[in-house]
């Protein structure tokens, strides 16, 4: 799930014109979907070839743990900003997803989230390394 979680994280970082890195991929992919595969590579921008791989080949999420990531995304997608971005899915933030869905998380499915909480940050903190 990690991996998938780092390959989704990366594949969704916007590009100097704000449309994420997959957009960019797709429009490659659908551009060269006519070519047979040995061919096709000289057709991709060089910017892209280094993310091809992930994208043909993506990690994929075991299905017994889809449920985690879908209570990651909950969190996520509800998670404050303190000013200067997005801020860590906090303890106080568990309790009250808790509270308010009814889900009752085990412990492992806490760390779960907060290493998926610390995967996102991390890819942000590369996109923010690649952009300066």
């Amino acid at each position: 799930m990690l991996d998938y979680a780092r390959a989704e994280f990366f594949l969704s970082q916007p590009q100097k014109d704000g449309k994420p890195l997959r957009w960019h991929l797709t429009v490659a992919h659908d551009a060269i979907a006519h070519f047979d595969a040995a061919s096709s590579m000289q057709y991709i921008p060089a910017e892209l070839r280094d993310s091809w791989d992930l994208f043909v080949n993506p990690p994929q999420l075991p299905f017994e743990l889809e449920y985690l990531w879908r209570w990651f995304l909950e969190l996520h997608n509800s998670r404050s900003n303190n000013g200067m971005g997005p801020s860590v899915i906090t303890y106080q933030d568990l309790l009250a997803w808790s509270h308010m869905t009814g889900n009752q998380p085990r412990k492992f499915e806490l760390d779960a989230i907060r290493q998926l909480d610390r995967i996102y940050f991390e890819a942000m903190d590369k996109k923010n390394d690649t952009a300066a």
